[in-house]
């Protein structure tokens, strides 16, 4: 019988590794209601369904508050992947004067939804996690301050990692899914000795001996980045930094804080060859544009953009557009900031449209 029923899956070209079961998931959503009930229910559905997602793989994104029109989300992103889940079904709903709530179940297949959740995936989001040889002596809150703020003034998105567990460089399957839940295109991964220099007290020569401790902060890392279903090693650099006080907290807070500065400029260097392997080649066709005006209007508006590199004009309403993040951020650009209609998205292609007024 066995064999009879694998004789049949092949004669009719069925897939049996595409046939695997689905994670039966429940995801609760809500939107609020504004002039049109039907429009917040379905955001709410969508939300429900991101939240299914989530539970099915284990994760907590923060997709949400990056792309949060879920229009956008639907006629862009999802249509790239379709059955990442499927047999919805709402089994709750909740209508109030203000806000719709409502429970679904659906099956969500892992494999697309990862592949969804990789569309969505920031170049310019940094995932960090820096852990020590001996993680009950150190802590890096001056080290992660410092290399936050100076990454998030160059305009890139970073998440610090809060994990107290020490565990191998190399497990890239724990790796992936932080960077996974983060919607990260790279991760810095590094660890940090203290190494003491002088003890305040000991004698330094000539009859002298040292009034302060003198300590070295020694950071080596490794800027990881999504590479198909794994990541690979980028870059690898060791970087260190001198602190001295009069006590040992003074003297680690100022080693920490001078390697935040190298590291923060080291890192940047590296970030910045890392986008340029990254940078996508789009093309943008406005509709209705006819005069050299508007195109010059419009290539003004575009290079406003964050993370765009570069727009060449090609025709009339035609531009190409050298792009450092993934497209779909691009396209959501165009509809929230700059007021136009997505009629066409693919990851080299974008097609809009504007009301005539609006020019």
């Amino acid at each position: 019988m066995i064999n009879l029923i694998l004789s049949l899956f092949i004669l009719f070209g069925v897939s049996i590794a595409s046939e695997l079961p689905c994670i039966l998931s429940v995801g609760e959503g809500e939107a609020v209601i504004g002039d049109n009930f039907q429009t917040a229910e379905t955001e709410a559905i969508q939300m429900a369904k991101w939240n299914a997602i989530e539970k099915a793989l284990g994760i907590k994104t923060k997709t949400k508050t990056v792309v949060e029109n879920y229009r956008l989300l639907d006629e862009v992103v999802i249509k790239e992947i379709k059955g990442f889940i499927t047999d919805v079904q709402i089994i709750s709903e909740q209508k109030t004067d203000k806000t719709v709530k409502l429970k679904i179940k659906g099956c969500v297949y892992p494999e697309k939804a990862q592949k969804l959740l990789s569309l969505l995936t920031k170049n310019t989001s940094i995932s960090i996690l820096f852990f020590p040889e001996d993680i009950n002596k150190v802590e890096f809150n001056t080290l992660n301050t410092v290399v936050i703020k100076f990454l998030t003034e160059q305009g890139f998105n970073v998440v610090e990692i809060k994990n107290n567990l020490v565990y191998s460089e190399k497990d890239f399957t724990h790796l992936k899914k932080i960077a996974l839940q983060n919607l990260s295109g790279a991760m810095v991964l590094g660890k940090i000795r203290i190494i003491p220099v002088t003890l305040k007290g000991q004698y330094i020569g000539y009859g002298l001996h040292s009034p302060f401790y003198v300590l070295k902060a020694v950071a080596e890392y490794r800027l990881l980045v999504k590479d198909k279903k794994d990541f690979k090693v980028l870059f690898s650099d060791i970087v260190s930094a001198q602190g001295m006080g009069a006590n040992l907290d003074i003297a680690k807070h100022k080693a920490l804080e001078k390697l935040g500065v190298k590291l923060s400029n080291d890192l940047l260097q590296k970030l910045n060859d890392y986008l340029q392997f990254r940078e996508n080649k789009l093309t943008l066709v406005v509709e209705n544009v006819y005069s050299f005006k508007k195109n010059f209007e419009i290539k003004a508006q575009l290079q406003k953009l964050p993370w765009v590199k570069s727009v060449k004009d090609i025709d009339f309403g035609k531009f190409e557009v050298i792009y450092y993040e993934n497209p779909v951020y691009f396209a959501y650009s165009l509809q929230n900031s700059l007021g136009y209609k997505i009629k066409k998205y693919s990851p080299t292609l974008i097609v809009v449209e504007k009301n005539e007024k609006d020019f």
